[in-house]
This record gives C-alpha cells, structure tokens and sequence, in this order.
C-alpha cells in the first residue's frame, strides 16, 4: 500500500509526513476511480451545490440497484498511485486513510474499506463500519490501516502481504464483513480521499497529547497544549507547502484559518523539545 507514496513530502524539523494517493476531484475527472467491473457508467465528477464551503467538485455514482457492479454501492482504485508496496522499516506502523462522505440517502451507510493483493488475489476488509447516517452532509471519516483492523475474506495470503503487494483499494457501503458493497438503489458521494503516513525519528511524547478543535473546522482552530510553552505552529498543504505559521506562548491559542480552502491541512506544533504533527479538516 506504499503505493499512496507521491513525490510530495514535508520534512518537520523532527517529524515526517508523506502523502500517497490523494483525489479531490478538483481536475474534473474521476482521478481513476471505477466501477467494481472497471467500467465508469454512473459515475460522474459533480459540482458542490456550495463550492465556496468545500472543494468545488466531488465523486458521485448513481447505484441502480441492479444485481451487478452498477448496482453496488462501491468503487474501487488501481492506478499507481493507490496500489504498491506497504512500507515498511524506515517507516512506523500508523497508516490512515481518510475522506469526506454526503449521505442523501433514506439509509444510512456504513462506509468500509479494503484491498486486494498478495500472490493469489487475497480480500481484506476493515473489521469495523463507519456510519454516515441517513440526510448528512458532508462528513469527515477516517481508517487506520494497521493489519490488525483487517479481516481475511477470501484468499490464504496474511494481512500484511496483502499490503505489501496491493493490486486495488476499496470502499464499500455495506453493515456486514463483506469485500462487496451492498446492491442498493441510491446515491454515493465521496470527496478528498487521501493517505497519510505520520513519521517520527524522536520520542515526542511531550506533545502527543496536545488537542486541535473543532476538527473539522470552520473558522477558528484552537490549539491546546498539554502544558505551559512557546510554542510554533505551522500549517501545510497536503502537497508539503507552509502556508500559515503563528507563535504562540502559553497553553491555548486560537488561529484564524477563514481564509483557507476546504480540504486536508497538516499541523505541526514544535516547542523547544518536541514537535508533534496533527491533521484537520477544513470545511
């Protein structure tokens, strides 16, 4: 699942994010995003009813209830930048994947993902569902993918070597621990898919308690250490460019971040001795 590695990366002083695959939809197009079948009939690139609160476009598919892939409520990714090599040694064991889901639906959804890989085309799924309940904007969810959160469906391959060789990523609406979305008649609307990796070559311990909120965030992100310091916050792209920094003393501080454009932004908090990174979302 190395594969979500892309040339962008932010080097943090004592901490290293990498961002692998990532879809806004910004362009236009589907970013590579498919039917189970690979086909791409009923899904379309939308446009934000409000484009000036979030992102201007996102993924929609029509599922038309029918017993075959345009009726499942699914779509999976292939290309490059989601499927490769899980990495591992230089890197720590924490993985997330994370996206934006609108529920316009009666139902309410129960988002999974998955991926398939290894010698003999083994399917995992993530043991637990996120719901997204029935009538709801756009919501922020997010997967760790430790091997541990994965469920062997069909295959004789381990978790992990499904990770160290995955051939395709999923996302699935389905309540039970299945590698198929559900055959449903409804909509499904996904934005900004992205992977991040959170590194560190030190001990941060001092920061990890440290709290950033609301997330997701609208206006104003409060930043609250887990004592008294100076303190420097500096918030990135998801492609690794500062585009803010404040510092600040004390154990609370508050950072207009208004301005910004809807998406995912990294956070890195450093005071004299430690420096943690945070993500958040920017409605």
């Amino acid at each position: 699942m190395n594969n979500f590695i892309n040339t962008a990366f932010i080097l943090f002083f004592f901490s290293i994010s990498f961002s692998q695959g990532y879809s806004d939809f910004e362009e236009g197009t589907l970013e590579y995003w498919t039917n189970t079948d690979s086909s791409t009939l009923l899904l379309t690139n939308e446009l934000h009813e409000n484009p000036t609160a979030y992102n201007e476009h996102f993924l929609q598919k029509i599922c038309d209830g029918s017993n075959e892939p345009l009726g499942e409520m699914a779509i999976i990714n292939n290309s490059e930048n989601w499927i490769g090599n899980y990495p591992t040694g230089f890197f720590d064991a924490f993985a997330e994947l994370n996206f934006l889901v609108k529920n316009v639906n009666a139902f309410d959804l129960h988002i999974r993902i998955g991926y398939r890989g290894g010698s003999d085309n083994t399917k995992i799924i993530s043991n637990n569902s996120i719901t997204v309940p029935s009538f709801s904007d756009w919501t922020y969810i997010a997967f760790e993918t430790f091997t541990e959160g994965f469920t062997i469906v069909e295959g004789n391959n381990t978790v992990a070597e499904v990770f160290e060789n995955s051939l395709e990523s999923k996302i699935i609406h389905n309540n039970n621990l299945s590698y198929e979305g559900l055959v449903v008649d409804g909509f499904f609307m996904i934005d900004d898919l992205n992977s991040i990796y959170l590194l560190s070559s030190i001990d941060n311990k001092s920061l990890t308690d440290v709290l950033l909120y609301p997330n997701p965030v609208n206006d104003f992100l409060t930043i609250k250490l887990p004592y008294y310091t100076n303190a420097e916050a500096s918030i990135y792209n998801i492609l690794g460019k500062k585009i803010m920094n404040k510092s600040f003393s004390g154990v609370s501080n508050q950072i207009d971040i208004s301005n910004l454009k809807s998406g995912i932004y990294l956070v890195n908090i450093t005071s004299e001795n430690s420096s943690v990174t945070k993500k958040v979302v920017k409605l």
